[in-house]
């Protein structure tokens, strides 16, 4: 059985306005590749924001390698090894080319 690297559990956000998240969990194995898709108001930004710290949950937890953390940037997610890569970036910004391109690697 693969070891689960990421685990969210019962995320819920409290945003005055827009979407929020209710009750959302999820979980990433070693290996695995996660999209989200969904229609327009959906929540899958919404979840992406939490997941690269745009956007701080209201309650829920996250855990990392089975411990869990809490991060309220995206200068915090990414020290923690958390990137956000949209379909219309092709860089994350703040890395080097080089860094860059060990991130992106697998998308090509």
């Amino acid at each position: 059985m693969k070891q689960e690297i990421l685990y969210l559990e019962q995320i819920v956000t409290a945003q005055t306005s827009g979407q929020n998240l209710e009750y959302v969990s999820l979980s990433l194995r070693v290996g695995e590749i996660l999209g989200v898709t969904g229609i327009s108001e959906s929540g899958a930004s919404v979840l992406a924001d939490v997941l690269c710290g745009k956007l701080c949950p209201a309650s829920g937890t996250i855990y990392l390698d089975g411990v869990p953390v809490s991060y309220r940037s995206e200068n915090e997610a990414r020290k923690l090894g958390i990137y956000e890569i949209t379909h219309q970036a092709s860089v994350v910004n703040g890395m080097t080319a080089a860094e860059n391109l060990v991130v992106l690697r697998g998308f090509s």
